[in-house]
């Protein structure tokens, strides 16, 4: 029940994001020392018990005890040194931030990881170049840390460093850097300064880039990526033709047809591979890719203004109107409908709901009972009928009972052949859309 399970995660998603109701803060009275000195003492007590709830207390307190936390920073009790970091990063602002960059160059290799890790929470000037430095600590630890807090911290400068991960001595830490530029990656707000990237790496630091770009989905790589497709970096071109299976539109579908019949085996399989997912067509690397663009070129060139806007709503803080929406036809906007179930980066579904909530919902309403009856996995098909009621066409009722009148005849024939039972959620979910209407 995946797609189900997925609609209705972006649904709930959506709805929270609505803004609140306003109402005027309260103003509490300002919190006083006498409040948190006993956690504050706490916080040296070596029982779990006793240092756990104290954590709590004075990070929910929070700048007012800060002086009082910091002051604990070169007590001789490196868990205690710990707890402040911990207490700090939860606090945040600028004078948690310098107790925790000083804690970062502690004696003890387990503080400077925490505070790795705590540096990479505090988004404040300064944690981005310490988190840098702490890449070359003696303690592989403390450098996964630090990698962890780079991807955690969501600066876009941390790519090439990250990507410089084959120069690391330990594999454990090598492993991790490659996991953690995987992460910043796929960061929605780091893929424009990804994509810049590509365009001006090279190397090892490069390919690192690029096999970091096949876990992010986003079509705003694609240009970047089928440029490197038909480069001289033949390691480059094989990774990106492998990256656009994920990242690919239209607009990569010629360099990938050209490369699909490359001498060089690896980057033609590559590019075979991603085109056989981006179109369905089955062909296999070699010539016949070229035969299928003379055939489809026009086809694909018509898809390209639809493709600019697709990946152009990957940016979230771009405006969508419903008159922008209004330009294309709801069949060539139909790759929002395969967001919402699952298709692309992991944040994309919620975006694509969101853009089609936004559209007229007369528009959708045949388009998607076409595509329903035209699907034949169970759950597919209803997650499909749930996004339909959602989209709240009132004049939807017709459509629903007519889905509804083909379901149970299907039912009907499943029940004579012995499967009792079959398609019953699909069913319940027509029958309460007519209810709503």
């Amino acid at each position: 029940m995946r797609c189900l399970a997925l609609l209705l995660t972006v649904m709930m998603v959506s709805a929270a994001d609505a803004p609140p109701v306003a109402h005027p803060p309260a103003q509490p009275d300002a919190p006083q020392a006498a409040e948190w000195e006993s956690s504050i003492a706490a916080l040296t007590d070596p029982r779990p018990a006793a240092y756990d709830p104290a954590i709590e207390s004075l990070i929910r307190i929070g700048e007012p005890c800060l002086a009082d936390v910091v002051a604990l920073k070169s007590d001789n009790e490196m868990t205690v040194r710990m707890r402040v970091v911990t207490v700090a990063a939860g606090i945040g602002g600028p004078q948690a931030q310098r107790a925790i960059v000083d804690l970062s160059r502690d004696s003890e290799w387990r503080v400077r990881e925490l505070a790795g890790l705590g540096l990479g929470k505090t988004a404040l000037p300064g944690a981005y170049d310490r988190l840098i430095e702490m890449l070359d600590d003696r303690q592989p630890d403390v450098r996964k840390a630090a990698a962890r807090g780079l991807a955690e911290l969501g600066d876009g400068r941390a790519l090439d460093r990250l990507a410089a991960y084959e120069v690391e001595r330990d594999p454990r830490v090598r492993d991790a850097l490659r996991d953690y530029l995987g992460a910043l990656a796929a960061n929605p707000a780091i893929v424009p300064m990804l994509a810049e990237r590509l365009g001006e790496a090279r190397g090892p630091v490069l390919h690192a880039m690029i096999d970091a770009a096949s876990g992010v989905g986003d079509p705003r790589l694609s240009p970047a990526l089928a440029t490197l497709v038909g480069g001289t970096d033949l390691k480059a071109a094989m990774l990106a033709a492998r990256s656009l299976a994920a990242n690919g539109d239209s607009r990569a579908l010629q360099a990938l047809t050209i490369a699909a019949d490359h001498s060089y085996r690896e980057l033609g399989e590559a590019a075979a591979a991603s085109l056989r997912t981006l179109t369905g067509h089955g062909a296999g690397a070699g010539a016949a890719w070229g035969l299928w663009w003379r055939d489809h070129a026009a086809d694909i060139a018509a898809l390209a203004g639809r493709d600019r806007f697709i990946a152009d709503l990957h940016d979230q803080r771009r405006p969508v109107t419903r008159a922008e929406l209004a330009g294309f036809t709801p069949d060539q906007l139909m790759p929002l409908v395969d967001g919402v179930l699952g298709d692309g980066a992991r944040w994309w579904p919620v975006r694509a709901y969101t853009v089609l909530a936004l559209d007229d919902a007369a528009r959708w309403t045949e388009p998607l009972v076409a595509r329903i009856a035209a699907v034949r996995d169970p759950e597919q098909r209803l997650a499909l009928i749930v996004l339909l009621d959602q989209l709240d066409d009132p004049a939807a009722k017709p459509a629903f009972k007519r889905l509804l009148t083909e379901a149970e005849k299907r039912a009907r024939d499943q029940r004579r052949a012995g499967h009792d039972g079959y398609n019953q959620p699909e069913r319940a979910a027509l029958k309460l859309a007519i209810a709503r209407r």
